[in-house]
């Protein structure tokens, strides 16, 4: 006899971030959440809720979900939980309803271990980061949300790794909430061990410093790429949940693809796809890298009118992008009537759009036709190449593609979990130099700056 296949033996286990709690509160309960597998059954747990206290462990977990002494004493009587799965997210949730004895408001669920106050170990992760984040931004005791964020750190809870990573990226120069020394290798060591378990923004984080060779790690495209595909696959909805961190990470792939090197091949086609997925989304930069490579011929889709467009939507988002050098003798009413003349020639003859220049539309000043002329039968792409590669490329690529944590003096900088990411300004300057559209297949120079302030 076959035996059958079970949902209960194929589902995958929660990721570390699936099985952390919330809770809520009214005046005369407490409410606490949290997911388990589909398969779950009440028989599943054991849930035990007393007096001063609460033990949540699910059977097949090696660590309790909820663990610790309660904020104050319960009517433990009243007080039940349940499992259903919502309609919306086909999600199977636990909830627990705690019926306090007084309309006090609770700060926290969970305030010390089973052991008593002193007691941090005797705690679940996730109670440990919160008693940290009530003591560093509602007592001010920055030296006991230390102890709390490193407890919960070292047992796998991701948003204290992320705290401690900004601690040590930091220092305690940059704010009295932290009470360590900058230490970067002590910085990659937790943002990696957050990454290990999916944090998207510690992937980016992982990824862009191995892609600059920042934080003591050899610079590697491979492995920075690595750890940016996992970044977009952390989350099913990145995209919508955290755009920004979708954003910069399909720009930074897209830059490393044309780039080449440190142990990837150079692929312009593979760059222009990771910008069509960021300009989706109106990233400046990235319309504005697509813009420059349709100017030159780059890509199976190009075209003059194309590019004009990207580049004239990726300006008029940042003013501070420089219109490429192909452009700039053109006035903005010229451009309208560039696009109007490709769009009219190419609805006569649509294989056109590969073959148009903007130099083949315009006619140059009597003393730089000769000149122009001359050059373009002296020159070779290849040495209008290495020439314009030559002249771009002189400053030290180490002195501007550092890493840099946008610095902050608040001690509201460190409350959140989000350590460096949302204050990244990244900026894409492109080198156009003198690139014609005249069948040059050219490689765009760039350089990248990071948290401008």
């Amino acid at each position: 006899m076959m035996p059958v296949k079970s949902e209960e033996f194929l589902e995958e286990p929660l990721k570390p971030a699936e099985k952390l709690y919330s809770w809520s509160q009214t005046d005369d309960q407490i409410t606490i959440s949290f997911q388990v597998l589909k398969s779950f059954k009440a028989r599943d747990a054991t849930i035990d809720i007393r007096k001063d206290s609460i033990l949540v462990q699910i059977h097949n977990e090696d660590t309790p979900r909820i663990k610790g002494r309660l904020f104050t004493s319960i009517d433990k009587f009243d007080s039940m939980w349940q499992v259903e799965t919502e309609s919306k997210t086909n999600k199977r949730i636990v909830t627990i309803h705690i019926e306090k004895q007084n309309t006090i408001p609770w700060p926290l669920v969970i305030r010390s271990g089973m052991g008593g106050e002193n007691d941090i170990e005797g705690m679940d992760h996730q109670s440990q980061y919160l008693c940290g984040s009530f003591y560093q931004s509602e007592v001010g005791d920055y030296q006991r949300a230390f102890k709390y964020f490193e407890n919960a750190a070292k047992v796998g809870n991701t948003a204290a790794q992320m705290k401690l990573a900004a601690f040590y990226e930091l220092g305690r120069k940059e704010s009295q909430s932290i009470i360590v020394d900058q230490d970067l290798k002590k910085a990659i060591y937790w943002h990696t061990k957050a990454a290990e378990a999916d944090n998207p923004e510690a992937c980016y984080i992982v990824g862009t410093a191995y892609q600059q060779g920042t934080h003591f790690l050899e610079k590697s495209y491979s492995t920075a790429l690595k750890w940016l595909q996992r970044c977009l696959e952390s989350t099913p909805d990145l995209a919508e949940t955290a755009n920004n961190i979708y954003v910069a990470t399909c720009f930074q792939i897209g830059l490393m693809k044309l780039e080449g090197g440190y142990g990837i091949e150079e692929d312009s086609e593979e760059a222009i796809k990771y910008w069509k997925m960021s300009a989706y989304y109106k990233h400046s930069q990235s319309l504005y890298n697509l813009g420059v490579l349709y100017l030159n011929k780059i890509g199976k889709d190009h075209n003059i009118v194309k590019a004009i467009r990207l580049i004239q939507e990726a300006i008029a988002i940042d003013s501070t992008l420089d219109i490429p050098a192909q452009l700039q003798q053109l006035t903005p009413e010229q451009l309208e009537q560039v696009n109007a003349m490709v769009e009219s020639n190419l609805k006569e003859n649509p294989d056109l759009g590969d073959k148009l220049s903007i130099e083949s539309m315009l006619t140059p000043p009597p003393s730089a036709q000769s000149s122009t002329v001359d050059d373009n039968v002296k020159q070779s792409p290849k040495q209008i190449k290495d020439k314009d590669t030559t002249s771009t490329t002189k400053k030290s690529p180490d002195s501007e593609t550092k890493v840099k944590r946008k610095k902050k003096k608040s001690g509201k900088r460190h409350h959140s979990s989000q350590s460096t990411l949302n204050t990244t300004n990244n900026k894409l300057i492109m080198a156009t130099g003198m690139l014609t559209l005249a069948g040059i297949s050219a490689f765009v120079m760039y350089r990248v700056f990071k948290n401008r302030n």
